[in-house]
């Protein structure tokens, strides 16, 4: 679907205010986070379902900003995907025909989609171009009442955000082990790897870079792992992500997840994780502990939108699953993340401090 008609059906909605509203905010992240020059940009995005169409509208209002900041641009709409669907041969099409050293933005309801005469991968497939990028999926778990909570940890000062998260991450690349603890029960452990560190601080501007938008996380894999994590925030599983009423508990031992104990949150994770074991091909990779990730964004809030989640200021996640693609050894079929609420972090034995502040609507 082009613009035009992707425009038409936001109007048909009634959302094309809300859309229009958008972008400044929009034309922030641009310029704070991609610096454009002479790059084209292409938006990749999809029309979302029912209530549930907020990526179709940023999608939309970054096409606004980037026409609106006079840059080259194209645009592609699809139905919304799953993992294991194809994508609409058209996105297929506009992606691969983008000459390297460009800028892609994707805002996607749930995933891509499949396209295999470019890679499975986007992120992959980005870098390998040498492409600037901008990453927003699992976007639908988020209804379009609550559209500001998408846009609010959007529209931030990166500088300030950098420079927080620049610090943590120094201290976490020198560390041996990590300690987590919570009220609600977590105390886990983890000895890491110096140098593993990653800061999703929104600083795409060099070619072949890019990451989330909401951006606002310092995470790293662990080497080895054991204790108790009390989940309390959010759930992602395989059937979306989940706001949790009911805290439950995992175990882990020797680096992995080997029960989980809980409700429905709890049900839903463990048929998840044994969906993937049927799937996997090494199905002893799909309960591996993945990452540690603290958030940093002072705008996000806990919503069940796990890109936006995870990045809340006052939180931390641990993932179940793959983590090779960030300095980890483990590669399987899914990462699944989970969300604590006001953790109690020691980096070798000392308070990492970061102005605790949880939010959950």
């Amino acid at each position: 679907m082009d613009f035009s008609s992707h425009v038409n059906l936001l109007r048909k909605y009634g959302l094309i205010t809300k859309t229009k509203d958008a972008v400044p905010a929009l034309k922030n992240v641009i310029n704070s986070c991609l610096a454009p020059e002479k790059e084209k940009i292409l938006i990749v995005t999809d029309m979302g379902e029912g209530n549930y169409k907020v990526a179709s509208m940023l999608g939309a209002g970054y096409c606004m900003a980037a026409k609106g900041l006079g840059l080259d641009t194209s645009f592609v709409s699809q139905r919304p995907k799953t993992s294991m669907d194809r994508a609409d041969t058209s996105v297929e099409e506009k992606m691969g025909n983008l000459e390297e050293r460009n800028i892609i933005i994707l805002c996607v309801s749930n995933k891509l989609g499949e396209m295999n005469s470019i890679g499975k991968s986007f992120r992959k497939f980005s870098k390998k171009r040498n492409h600037k990028f901008i990453s927003a999926t699992g976007l639908g778990t988020v209804s379009n009442e609550m559209f500001a909570y998408l846009l609010n940890p959007v529209n931030i000062e990166y500088k300030k955000l950098r420079e927080e998260q620049l610090t943590v991450k120094n201290m976490l690349d020198n560390a041996k082990e990590i300690r987590v603890t919570t009220k609600a029960g977590t105390d886990v452990w983890m000895k890491v790897k110096k140098g593993k560190a990653v800061s999703n601080d929104g600083n795409y501007v060099i070619s072949g870079t890019g990451g989330n938008v909401p951006a606002g996380e310092v995470y790293l894999p662990p080497l080895k792992s054991g204790g108790v994590i009390v989940v309390d925030g959010s759930s992602r599983n395989e059937f979306g992500t989940w706001l949790v009423k009911n805290p439950f508990k995992m175990i882990v031992e020797k680096g992995a997840v080997v029960s989980i104990e809980g409700g429905k949150e709890a049900k839903l994770l463990e048929a998840g994780l044994l969906l993937a074991e049927e799937r996997a091909k090494y199905p002893e990779r799909v309960r591996r502990l993945a990452e540690l990730g603290i958030g940093f964004n002072p705008a996000a809030r806990i919503i069940g939108s796990m890109i936006i989640d995870e990045k809340t200021k006052g939180t931390c996640h641990f993932a179940i699953g793959s983590n090779y693609w960030f300095g980890g050894d483990n590669r399987t079929i899914i990462h699944f993340d989970q969300v604590l609420k006001n953790p109690r972090i020691e980096v070798d034995g000392v308070l990492l401090k970061t102005n605790p502040k949880a939010y959950l609507i």
